[in-house]
């Protein structure tokens, strides 16, 4: 891809990994002439004389070069535990057959965690909590195959317009007068989610955004400098609110690339946050962003806290709350492990899904 790929901004900056040679990698520590090096795109011009900046851009295409060469092997373990987990499952249900990969009943490690697909029966349409809850279950059941997803969205949502939305959004709009689009995504997908709406609004495609009725994201990641942030506030903001950033406990995922980033990445518009009890309260910066929860002692042992009342509210949350709630035999190991080992539950969309159904309400258009 070549510089001019990236004619849409005059302040860009792109690290490729793919093209990082062992000499780019130490001229990006001894020259502050970083326009020139192959491994990051961005205006030949560009210097950065911060030797800690140009650190971190050296440490980064490290790490992602390093991601890189994993990629192959933990993608072949990661699908040889699936199936491994599909297939067992299958036996717990009485059925003694190997795993078809591309079949509607296959389902991802977010699926066999959480096999809920239909939304709670108390959330009605004019619930202010519906949209809320159809995208945090989109989000989640966009992990799953082709067929699995057409299964749910056909029979189980009865919502045939999936398909012409993926292929054209605009061309759906205006054969649907009435058809409003929600966008949304779980974790890196909510950055796309805000990402897509946010280069509608760019591109100034007026007849899309007027019929936007929220961009809903779950565990979503930074994005963007503080102009993005400017931008996008303005654009999906005003003159109503339609961007809900959802956040849980000590999921990780959204406090990054942190503070610490050379890009200087930031949040954008309120943060709707659920905490261990999946209380619902309305921040403007994720509770102790600024820091990881888990980078000092106390945060340490704070998490592990939090690990052990996830574990207790599993136990009895489902007897509770009914069935809706209860969860398998794989999250509750995940749990488990989880009260001696940092992190491994925090991201599932699982307590998304839950924060959602519990809240007595959900801000919408305010």
């Amino acid at each position: 891809m070549s510089k001019l790929d990236y004619c849409f901004s005059n302040d860009y900056m792109v690290l490729r990994p793919d093209r990082a040679s062992p000499f780019d990698l130490l001229h990006l520590l001894f020259s502050p002439k970083v326009g020139r090096n192959k491994a990051v795109d961005c205006f030949t011009s560009t210097e950065i004389r911060s030797f800690p900046r140009r650190l971190a851009l050296f440490l980064n295409l490290l790490l992602q070069i390093l991601l890189l060469s994993l990629a192959g092997p933990v993608a072949a373990i990661g699908a040889a535990v699936e199936l491994a987990l599909n297939f067992v499952d299958n036996v717990l249900h009485g059925k003694m057959e190997y795993p078809d990969r591309s079949s509607a009943s296959y389902r991802s490690l977010t699926g066999l965690i959480d096999r809920r697909v239909d939304l709670d029966r108390s959330i009605a349409p004019a619930d202010s909590r519906h949209h809320a809850a159809l995208c945090v279950m989109a989000s989640k059941v966009a992990y799953e195959n082709e067929a699995f997803i057409r299964d749910v969205v056909t029979r189980r949502w009865q919502v045939y317009a999936y398909y012409t939305i993926r292929d054209a959004v605009k061309g759906l709009l205006e054969a649907s007068p009435k058809a409003r689009l929600l966008v949304t995504g779980h974790g890196s997908g909510g950055a796309l989610a805000v990402l897509f709406a946010t280069v509608m609004a760019y591109h100034r495609e007026k007849a899309v955004m007027d019929r936007l009725a929220g961009v809903y994201t779950f565990g979503q990641p930074q994005v963007g400098d503080a102009m993005l942030a400017m931008f996008a506030e303005r654009n999906l903001d005003r003159p109503k609110k339609r961007h809900f950033r959802f956040t849980y406990a000590g999921d990780p995922l959204p406090r990054l690339p942190g503070v610490g980033s050379p890009a200087h990445f930031l949040h954008f518009g309120l943060c709707l946050h659920f905490d261990v009890s999946y209380n619902l309260k309305v921040f403007t910066e994720i509770p102790g962003e600024t820091a990881s929860p888990s980078s000092s002692a106390a945060g340490f042992v704070a998490s592990r806290v939090n690990a052990a009342r996830e574990l207790a509210r599993s136990a009895y949350l489902g007897y509770r709350r009914g069935g809706y709630f209860r969860e398998g035999w794989e999250l509750l190991l995940m749990r488990v492990l989880a009260v001696p080992l940092p992190g491994l539950p925090f991201h599932r969309a699982h307590d998304y899904v839950n924060g959602v159904a519990l809240a007595a309400r959900i801000p919408k258009d305010e």
